[in-house]
């Protein structure tokens, strides 16, 4: 009985466990399905993207949430940044361009990429290939582009970033019209937008005033033959790197209006075609630009509408190809107003001006100007001069008949640096017969020459040997003042073989005006500014004497010369107890320490005495 009795009750208990499981287990199941419902009944969940970052709130939310309106018809803070999720979204083809991931939607011709880093293929070659999920699509099929946000894992949200090269990148999109989302656009690491826009013939507008250019090298043919662009939005972008402005605008047919006054352009080499073709009234901003290290403007300005241009701040002494470079202007039939300043134009740079004849303003206005008509063959010889015997001068073609602001021929500026023109023989024969001193095999450690009258080059050939001496003018008093003249304006071309900064007349350095090695400039003279000497280059510009004739210094033991890549010159051997000169500050080549000799020749700073 007992025995029965446990057995008995060992089944209760098992039957009543499992009895017990069943029923959890089935109660879990009618509650998950009853949780289910009462979601989709009572709570319509609303899928929304911030910044393509997927989330979920509830209708109570958005009714009371302004942010969450749609982008298309409301107006909230960040209608730029809620988009419809690509759960919903209907495209006909995706893919991967490099960290970007990219969709086609058929119907609105939309072309929608979010952040990441975008590869440097072109749009129109990426599309070409075909190697992406969906129906393929032609460079044509493309109206917009469109840029989004995306949020990393680490919590940031990220920009669609342009590679380093990012040449074409946008480019051959005949159909395109317009970008949406500019402004999700990372440019900070691209050096190269050559062609970025280029071709896109159906574009009207662009506004890339977000845009950090700091790294861009290269602006050739950014926009080139945008035949239907009529405003760019330029204001904030940065062109301290720029090198190459080269057809930059070039065919754009339709561009009436540009803004480009911020622009640093000390370091563009090339400008040809830059305004070939546009149809701009006035390029007032440009009047300013820094233009010492341009070497080529052929064919830069074509513009019919253009009705004034004022180049008198422009140093043109060291451009070689000026082929056309006022092709087509003058042709305005309400007049041209052209103002020059003393700066050398080659004759070629006149070779298709439109303007029969020009008429200096001299002393009287622009409407009513009171010199001499003269040819435009005749205007071409006053300028193919020295620069001090260039005239600067305003010139009419005919009487205008549009209001104009006075023209600004005021030279502080535009004398920053007078270069020598280093086609000129007199130069070449100057430079060739300087005295060396301090020769060593195959290095010369030339002093930079002086054009002094004969009678004081044996006076001073002592002096020289040590160190370059200015040439005291004959009444001039020998004072020490904070400031004087020491010498007269004896004008001298001189190499530059170090990284030199310029000074004005209180000897505070010009921020961001920088001599790089390698260029000629002129100097006039020397003055004393704060009990240091300087080298004249121009009005109230000065360089320090030393950065440009260099430091005798000897050589404490046998020494390699060295390039710039900090590799051994074969043959070149300075030999103990020798002397060379050393210009500016050592520099750092591969973590080692060299100064200056000459022209990419170095040696270690461990090696000179």
């Amino acid at each position: 009985m007992l025995k029965f009795n446990n057995g008995e009750g060992k089944n209760n208990a098992y039957y009543f466990s499992k009895n017990n499981r069943v029923k959890f287990f089935s109660y879990s199941l009618i509650a998950s399905a009853l949780i289910g419902s009462a979601m989709v009944t009572t709570e319509k969940a609303v899928y929304a993207s911030v910044n393509s970052s997927p989330i979920s709130v509830s209708d109570s939310d958005t009714k009371n949430n302004n942010s969450f309106k749609n982008n298309i018809t409301g107006k909230s803070e960040i209608e730029n940044s809620v988009t419809k999720s690509t759960q919903n979204e209907k495209f006909t083809a995706r893919g991967k361009d490099n960290k970007c991931d990219w969709t086609y939607n058929e119907d609105t011709k939309t072309l929608t990429i979010k952040g990441g880093v975008l590869s440097a293929t072109p749009i129109s070659q990426m599309l070409a290939d075909h190697d992406y999920e969906g129906e393929k699509v032609s460079p044509s099929d493309i109206q917009y582009i469109k840029f989004e946000l995306v949020m990393a894992d680490y919590g940031e949200y990220l920009k669609a970033g342009l590679a380093r090269n990012s040449s074409s990148k946008f480019a051959n999109l005949p159909n395109l019209i317009g970008f949406i989302g500019l402004d999700n656009v990372d440019a900070s690491n691209a050096s190269d937008l050559s062609s970025l826009f280029a071709n896109d013939v159906s574009l009207k507008q662009l506004d890339l005033s977000s845009w950090d250019t700091i790294s861009n090298r290269d602006m050739n043919s950014m926009f080139k033959n945008d035949v239907q662009l009529t405003e760019v939005n330029l204001d904030n972008f940065r062109t301290d790197s720029v090198f190459d402005f080269s057809h930059m605008f070039e065919g754009d047919t339709s561009l009436t209006t540009l803004k480009l006054a911020n622009w640093k352009t000390g370091n563009v080499k090339n400008m040809s075609y830059m305004f070939n073709g546009i149809v701009a009234t006035d390029l007032d901003d440009i009047t300013s630009w820094q233009t010492y290290n341009v070497t080529n403007m052929s064919y830069m300005f074509n513009d019919p509408n253009l009705r004034q241009l004022n180049l008198s701040h422009w140093d043109t002494g060291n451009i070689f190809e000026m082929t056309s470079m006022l092709d087509g202007l003058g042709n305005n039939s309400n007049g041209f107003i052209l103002s020059l300043g003393k700066h050398r134009l080659k004759p070629a740079a006149f070779a298709t001006f439109k303007m029969p004849k020009v008429i200096p303003v001299s002393n009287g206005s622009i409407a009513k100007p009171a010199g001499k008509a003269i040819s435009v063959a005749e205007l071409a010889k006053l300028y193919d001069k020295e620069d001090v015997n260039c005239p600067a001068e305003t010139y009419v073609s005919q009487p205008i008949t549009w209001s104009n602001g006075s023209i600004d021929l005021n030279h502080a500026t535009s004398d920053n640096h007078l270069p020598v023109n280093k086609g000129d023989s007199s130069f070449e024969s100057n430079n060739s017969t300087a005295g060396s001193v301090g020769t060593t095999t195959g290095i010369s450690t030339n002093v930079p020459p002086v054009s002094a009258p004969a009678s004081e080059v044996q006076n001073n050939k002592k002096a020289t040997e040590d160190e370059p001496v200015a040439i005291p003018a004959k009444d001039e008093k020998q004072t020490v003042e904070p400031q004087s003249v020491d010498s007269n304006n004896v004008k001298a071309p001189r190499t530059i073989y170090c990284s030199i900064q310029v000074y004005d007349k209180t000897g505070s350095p010009i921020k961001g005006f920088i001599l790089k090695p390698g260029m000629t400039v002129e100097t006039f003279g020397t003055q004393t500014i704060n009990n240091q000497k300087f080298y004249k280059l121009g009005k109230n510009i000065f360089a320090n004497s030393q950065d440009i004739e260099g430091k005798k210094r000897k050589i404490k033991h046998n020494s390699f010369v060295y390039n710039k890549k900090g590799k051994r010159i074969r043959k070149l051997l300075v030999k103990k107890g020798k002397s060379v000169r050393v210009y500016g500050n050592p520099i750092k080549i591969k973590k080692k320490l060299y100064y200056v000799i000459d022209k990419n020749k170095y040696i270690k700073v461990n090696n000179i005495a």
